[in-house]
C-alpha cells in the first residue's frame, strides 16, 4: 500500500499514515523521522522488485505461447510503475556543468552534409526534434534519404523508418541515382548490359561498405511511437528519420490531438536518446490555393502541436512543382526555407538544385560546369531527363 501511494505521488509522510505504515518507518532500523524519505524509497524499490519478479513469470509463459503484443504489455507496465521516488530535478550547477561540458563539442550538432544549410544552422542539434514539411513529390523523402546517408558516410549511426517507402526502393533509388539510370530505365530494358555490370560489381558492394552497419531502415507499415521508442534504445542511433508523421499508427481524440501527442512523444525520445528526430510531414492543399505558393508555417497539415514541439522547421519549395512543363527539367532549384529555429535565427532560406536523375540535392558550385550554366542562365528546361 505504502508503495502504491508513493506511485501516485504522495510524499513520504502522506503515503506513510494513508498506509498506516508510520510507526512502521519508524522502528525499522531504529532510524528517527529524518531518515524517512530514505526508508519509504527502499520500501518503493523492493516492492517494485517483487512485482518484476512475479511478473517475470507471466512474461516467460506468453513468450512460450508466442504472444508477443502480452508480452509488450506486460513490460509497459512495468515501466509505467517504476518507482518516482528517485526521480531528482536538476541542480544550477549540474546543468551549467553539462552545458560547459558541450560548449566545445562538435559531437552536439550532427551535420547533415548540405553545407550551405549547416553553415548557417551549424547541422541537426542532438536532443531535438525537426519536421521537414512540403506538399506530395517536392523531394522530402530524397532530401531526408539524402541527409541520411551523409550523416552514415561521416561514421554516424543513422535509423530511417520509412512507413511509406519499402527499404529495397530506398536503395534502388541510391544505386540508380549513382549509376545515373532511371526506374523507367530499367523496366524498359535500355539500360547497357555494361552498365548493369556497374550497378552489380561496383556501385552495389560500395555501397554495402559504405553504409552496413550504418544506416538502418525499419520499413513495416504498422508503426506506432512504442515501436519507435523500442527501436531507437535498441539500436541507439545519432539521427532518426521518420517517413513520415501522417502515418504513425496511434490512436486520437482527433487528428491535431493525435499528432499532438505523437510529436510529443517523439521529441521525448530525441531527448531520452540523445538523437536528433528528423520528422517528415505533409502541408496541406491551401498553399495551392495562394498566388504565393512559398509555403509558411500555417499550412502544415493540422499544425497546431506539430509547430509548437518542432525546434526547426524546415519547408522545400520548387517554384517548377507548380508550373506545367512539357518536359521535365533535369536541374530543379530548391529553396530550403528555414520558418522556425527554436534556438537561433529564422527566417531564411539556403538554395540548393535536385538532381532528378541522380535523386540528389547540390549546391551550384558542386553541379558539373555546364549545368551551373544552365541553372544560372535560367535554362534549367533545356536539360531533360
Amino acid at each position: 500500500k505504502l508503495w502504491e501511494n508513493l506511485k501516485g505521488g504522495m510524499n513520504t509522510t502522506e503515503a506513510a499514515i494513508e498506509a498506516g505504515a508510520m510507526a512502521g518507518l519508524q522502528k525499522v532500523g531504529q532510524v528517527d523521522s529524518s531518515r524517512l524519505d530514505a526508508y519509504a524509497s527502499e520500501l518503493a524499490k523492493f516492492g517494485y522488485l517483487a512485482n518484476i519478479n512475479r511478473m517475470a513469470l507471466q512474461v516467460a509463459g506468453a513468450a512460450e505461447r508466442g504472444e508477443l503484443e502480452k508480452v509488450h504489455s506486460i513490460l509497459s507496465t512495468l515501466a509505467d510503475e517504476k518507482p518516482i521516488t528517485t526521480i531528482t530535478p536538476q541542480t544550477a550547477e549540474e546543468g551549467l556543468n553539462e552545458f560547459l561540458a558541450n560548449l566545445d563539442n562538435p559531437r552536439v550538432y550532427i551535420r547533415t552534409g548540405i553545407r550551405n544549410f549547416d553553415n548557417m544552422t551549424g547541422g541537426l542539434e542532438r536532443q531535438a526534434m525537426s519536421v521537414l514539411a512540403a506538399r506530395p513529390s517536392v523531394g522530402k523523402t530524397t532530401l531526408a534519404w539524402q541527409i541520411a546517408r551523409n550523416v552514415a558516410a561521416s561514421g554516424q549511426r543513422v535509423l530511417f523508418i520509412s512507413i511509406e517507402v519499402a527499404a529495397a526502393k530506398l536503395w534502388r533509388k541510391a544505386a540508380l541515382g549513382i549509376a545515373e539510370v532511371s526506374h523507367k530505365d530499367i523496366i524498359d530494358g535500355s539500360v547497357p548490359k555494361s552498365k548493369l555490370d556497374e550497378i552489380r560489381e561496383t556501385i552495389i558492394p560500395d555501397l554495402i561498405q559504405v553504409y552496413n552497419e550504418r544506416l538502418y531502415i525499419y520499413d513495416d507499415g504498422m508503426v506506432t511511437t512504442d515501436i519507435i521508442w523500442r527501436l531507437v534504445m535498441h539500436n541507439q542511433p545519432d539521427l532518426v528519420v521518420i517517413d513520415h508523421l501522417g502515418l504513425i499508427k496511434d490512436k486520437g481524440a482527433d487528428e491535431v490531438k493525435r499528432l499532438g501527442e505523437i510529436t510529443s512523444k517523439i521529441k521525448a525520445l530525441a531527448k531520452k536518446a540523445d538523437c536528433h528526430v528528423l520528422l517528415i510531414h505533409q502541408l496541406n492543399r491551401a498553399v495551392e490555393s495562394r498566388e504565393n505558393k512559398e509555403p509558411q508555417l500555417p499550412d502544415l497539415r493540422d499544425s497546431g502541436h506539430v509547430e509548437q514541439d518542432a525546434d526547426m522547421v524546415i519547408m522545400p519549395y520548387r517554384s517548377d512543382y507548380y508550373e506545367i512543363q512539357q518536359h521535365k527539367p533535369r536541374y530543379s532549384e530548391t529553396k530550403l526555407l528555414l520558418r522556425k529555429n527554436r534556438d537561433d535565427r529564422a527566417g531564411f532560406s539556403v538554395v540548393i538544385y535536385m538532381d532528378l536523375l541522380q535523386q540528389w540535392f547540390y549546391r551550384l558550385d558542386e553541379l558539373p560546369p555546364g549545368a551551373q550554366s544552365i541553372v544560372t542562365g535560367k535554362q534549367i528546361g533545356r536539360a531533360h531527363v
